[in-house]
C-alpha cells in the first residue's frame, strides 16, 4: 500500500489525537490500578491477622505431629521404615547429607581458604566482560571477526522509539 502524502500540520494533528487518546487510556489505567491496589491493601490488612494466626497454628500443629512421630517412631515406623501414609497425608524422616554452613561473609571465607592453599574449594564464576569488550573494540584491539569466532555477536547501535506522557494526563 503506497504511503499517502500528508502535510506537516496534518501529521502533527494526527500525532496530537493519538497522544490525547493515549493520555486518556493511561489515566484510566492509572486510576484502575490505584483502585485495585487500595482494595488489595484493604483486603490484605483485613486478612493479615487471621492468616498470621492460622500460620502460627499450622506451625504449632506440625511441631506436635513431629513430636508424636519422634516419640513413637519405633511403633509408627518399625524396621527402618522412614515414612507413614495417613488418610490426611504422609509423615516421615528424611536423611540429608553433610550440611555446610558459611559462618562468615563469603569474601572472608574465600580469603581464608586461599591462605590455607585450599583455593580449589572456591567456586569461580566466569562470564564475558561486556564493557571491556566494547572498550577493546573502540581502541581497535578487537574486531567483530575475532569476537564472532569466540561466539560473541556484535550488533550495531539501534534506534528505539519512546513515548512519555506528561505527569498531568
Amino acid at each position: 500500500m503506497p504511503k499517502t502524502e500528508v502535510s506537516k500540520d496534518r501529521a502533527a494533528l494526527l500525532l496530537n489525537r493519538r497522544m490525547q487518546e493515549l493520555a486518556r487510556k493511561q489515566l484510566e489505567l492509572d486510576r484502575r490500578q490505584a483502585d485495585f491496589n487500595s482494595r488489595l491493601e484493604a483486603l490484605r490488612s483485613h486478612e493479615a491477622g487471621p492468616i498470621e494466626t492460622l500460620q502460627r497454628t499450622v506451625s504449632r500443629l506440625r511441631g506436635k505431629i513431629e513430636g508424636v512421630c519422634r516419640e513413637h517412631r519405633a511403633l509408627l515406623m518399625p524396621d527402618s521404615v522412614k515414612s507413614l501414609q495417613t488418610p490426611q497425608g504422609r509423615v516421615g524422616f528424611r536423611s540429608t547429607g553433610v550440611q555446610i554452613e558459611v559462618l562468615e561473609n563469603d569474601g572472608h571465607v574465600c580469603g581464608e581458604l586461599r591462605r590455607r592453599r585450599l583455593g580449589h574449594l572456591i567456586r569461580v564464576q566466569e562470564c564475558p566482560d561486556r564493557p571491556a569488550i566494547k572498550r577493546a573494540m573502540e581502541t581497535g584491539e578487537l574486531d567483530s571477526r575475532i569476537l564472532t569466532a569466540c561466539g560473541i555477536e556484535v550488533g550495531g547501535p539501534q534506534e528505539s522509539f519512546y513515548c512519555i506522557l506528561n505527569g498531568a494526563h
